[in-house]
């Protein structure tokens, strides 16, 4: 790279538009650097041997909050898969940047980090708590006399998660050996998935309907009441303070909020390839094996068109097409590909450092 920087540098007498290509790139490269060295050490210079500890619990509540995605086959992308492939492939990108955005900045704000971290702590553990004083209400008052099975209930309802986990786990054991489909261990999961929200309505449904058993059986019927609160406090407003929380690191994220060091410099967009529409370009939609790419945009799933400037992708071995707005919305947060997740950054840095290097051949070619 250096032995490129100074053959540029010695032509720039002769072609001074490669040099300011080349000063440019350079340039970039630095910034790029500098940022990434400087936000790497204000990071860390706090406290340095708690920097690995403190990204590994930012990543597990990262994880926690904002759950983890399955990944996607990346090859088949890159070679160009269909609409809604593209469209299924960029929606879990933008996840990906929203939650790699919040786990920095949770690493840089020492508030933020420990409040998080004490939920994830104390939350668990009081779960922990009523799960077991659960069992042991439950083998203490379950025999004695209820007007409603609200003893049933609560063995169902403790049995509930175990048995869950062993029947995913078994699912996907017998989906690898082929002994079901991969359909039907989607099934599985939808029925496990759906399942606890029928359990908290008939337990809920039989809790009101108890006449005698607050009587009968108040240690049952109490811990049954304290049971369907906590059920509804974490479904409902924990629920909800995901929701928008979500929302607001995802807006964060698209508004600058926060300092995301993985975004895009400034000239990366615009030295980007600008392509004419061109229907011969893309699939014919409705054709199936077509090699050529979808005629949508994947970030707004509007069709290309002469309305909008459309911006090519130089990803290595194929190439993505975006609208111009999508993409630059998209650099605000990322510097890869929106699809692939290549580095394009990285590659706009190679491209001109290649046009230095031929117009540099060029100029030292050409008579004088």
């Amino acid at each position: 790279m250096a032995d490129i920087e100074s053959r540029g540098a010695s032509s720039s007498s002769a072609n001074p538009g490669a040099q300011q290509l080349l000063a440019s790139s350079a340039a970039t490269r630095r910034v790029s650097e500098t940022n990434s060295t400087g936000g790497t050490a204000a990071a860390n210079s706090a406290s340095p041997t708690l920097a690995e500890p403190r990204r590994m619990v930012a990543q597990r509540l990262t994880g926690t909050l904002l759950g983890q995605e399955e990944p996607l086959d990346y090859e088949r992308i890159r070679r160009e898969a269909s609409a809604p492939d593209n469209r299924q492939q960029f929606e879990v990108n933008q996840r990906e940047a929203m939650r790699e955005a919040f786990q920095r900045r949770i690493e840089r704000s020492p508030g933020a980090f420990v409040l998080l971290l004490l939920c994830a702590i104390s939350v668990p553990i009081f779960l922990l708590v009523l799960y077991i004083y659960g069992w042991v209400t439950y083998f203490k008052h379950g025999g004695e006399p209820c007007d409603w099975p609200l003893a049933t209930w609560l063995l169902i309802k403790l049995c509930q998660q175990p048995v869950s986990v062993i029947v995913q786990k078994l699912a996907k054991t017998l989906s690898s050996q082929t002994v079901i489909s991969e359909r039907c261990e989607q099934q599985v999961k939808v029925v496990l998935q759906n399942a606890p929200i029928l359990i908290d309505v008939v337990g809920f449904c039989w809790f009101m309907w108890c006449k005698t058993c607050p009587e009968t059986n108040p240690a049952l019927y109490n811990f049954v009441k304290l049971y369907i609160i906590v059920n509804i406090v974490i479904t409902v407003v924990f629920g909800l303070l995901l929701v928008v929380l979500v929302s607001l690191v995802f807006y964060g994220v698209a508004n600058g909020w926060f300092d995301n060091s993985d975004a895009a410099d400034a000239g990366v967009l615009e030295a980007l390839e600008t392509v004419t529409f061109d229907p011969e370009l893309f699939a014919t939609e409705g054709v199936e094996d077509d090699p050529r790419p979808a005629g949508d945009c994947c970030c707004c799933t509007e069709a290309f068109g002469h309305d909008k400037e459309i911006k090519r992708t130089p990803c290595s071995p194929c190439q993505h097409y975006f609208h111009k707005e999508c993409l630059e919305q998209w650099l605000k947060r990322a510097r890869t590909c929106p699809l692939c997740r290549s580095d394009l950054q990285e590659a706009v840095k190679e491209q001109q450092v290649e046009d230095v290097k031929e117009q540099h051949i060029a100029s030292e070619d050409s008579p004088v």
